[in-house]
């Protein structure tokens, strides 16, 4: 015995509007969450206007930082 297949029902329109309403307003709501000016994020990324910038050789009391590279030293030559 064969199951019995439900007919197909298509959406009505009133559902289709609200879906396609609903998939409009999730778009505009990530797109305006990405692209908004956040203060604390924003603020914090703009350098002091007291504060310089490093000069060569400072390492201290500058904006920016010194960062250490760990890195293996250079091979030798294959072939000598």
């Amino acid at each position: 015995m064969e199951p019995e297949q439900e007919r197909y029902r298509p959406i009505p329109a009133r559902r289709r509007v609200l879906i396609a309403l609903l998939a409009v307003a999730t778009a505009a709501g990530v797109t305006w969450s990405l692209t908004r000016k956040s203060g604390v994020v924003r603020e914090a990324a703009r350098h002091p206007h007291d504060v310089p910038a490093c000069v060569a050789g400072q390492t201290e009391g500058c904006v920016g930082s010194m960062t250490t590279l760990i890195a293996p030293p250079a091979a030798s030559a294959a072939s000598r």
